[in-house]
């Protein structure tokens, strides 16, 4: 049973979720007016924490067990709402509390912190660049993972918090998903991978544009097998899901493994052959082949 207390907080953040996403009915004169309503309501839920954290301090051990007693949910949700609303400072203050409780670490919510602590990251990250942007998207990343493998623990209960954490991998790592900058992300993404084949992920497409995205990372550091290896993978999922379902929206995947084979054609037309054209009519594997081998010509001539 929750305290009148939690239940003021989950009135007011809930209140400013719903502003926030359009669905109250209250109407707002401009979009400021409206901005200055949310944080408001946020800055409220946080000074109610606050105010009870204090109190807690303040008083004795037998007082302290008389007193209203927030719980880590509480925590967790005002940092979520507060983030979802760019209430990013309130968001890490309500992070620090919900991990200054000892969360037990197998759990949905223990989760869902990581997630967020990793999104606040990201946002600090859009701003940064060389060396400080590598540095800070790589501690983003490793809150997902750190997630991820909490979840993979108990993949059957929680197989939706594993595709949930790739989500959120594939958000923060386009920061470094462009040239000379793909190298720093295979410490990590074929993690990933790995992780949507244990779960069997029922989204092929999306397994698709994660195995093409782990090749490109590998050619940038000339690992042309590997590359290769994962263009072979995107290709057997995209036979997989045409068998499974004609009607696959395939066509936007099956460029972008076109497109990477081409990539990786200045490689060496061998090596990138082997990765197959199996999946497409006719016309594109016979476009592919010609712009590869011309750029094999170019590169040799």
């Amino acid at each position: 049973m929750i305290s009148i207390l939690e239940a003021q907080i989950l009135r007011i953040l809930s209140l400013a979720s719903l502003i926030s996403s359009d669905r109250h009915t209250q109407r707002f004169d401009d979009d400021e007016q409206k901005e200055k309503t949310i944080q408001s309501l946020i800055r409220e839920a946080h000074a109610k924490i606050l105010e009870n954290k204090v109190q807690k301090m303040s008083i004795g051990l037998f007082a302290q067990q008389q007193h209203a007693t927030l719980s880590d949910d509480i925590f967790l949700y005002c940092a979520e709402t507060a983030f979802k609303c760019r209430s990013y400072e309130i968001a890490r203050s309500c992070l620090d509390a919900f991990f200054s409780t000892n969360p037990e670490q197998a759990s949905e919510q223990f989760i869902r912190a990581q997630f967020c602590k990793a999104q606040i990251i990201q946002e600090q990250s859009t701003t940064l660049k060389g060396d400080e942007l590598v540095e800070s998207v790589n501690r983003a990343l490793q809150c997902v993972l750190r997630a991820m493998n909490v979840a993979l623990q108990f993949k059957t209960r929680y197989a939706y918090l594993v595709h949930e954490a790739s989500v959120h991998y594939w958000n923060i790592s386009m920061l470094l998903f462009h040239d000379n900058c793909r190298k720093h992300l295979l410490p990590t993404i074929p993690t990933v991978v790995q992780a949507l084949q244990d779960i069997n992920d029922a989204d092929l497409g999306w397994r698709i544009s994660y195995n093409v995205n782990l090749a490109l990372c590998y050619d940038e550091v000339e690992q042309v097998d590997a590359a290769a290896k994962a263009l072979n993978t995107a290709n057997e999922l995209m036979q997989q899901a045409l068998k499974t379902n004609p009607n696959f929206e395939h066509k936007s995947l099956q460029d972008n493994i076109f497109r990477a084979q081409i990539h990786m054609g200045r490689r060496g037309l061998k090596k990138v052959q082997s990765s197959g054209t199996t999946s497409g009519n006719a016309y594109q594997k016979c476009l592919t082949i010609i712009q590869l081998v011309k750029r094999y010509d170019d590169h040799v001539f």
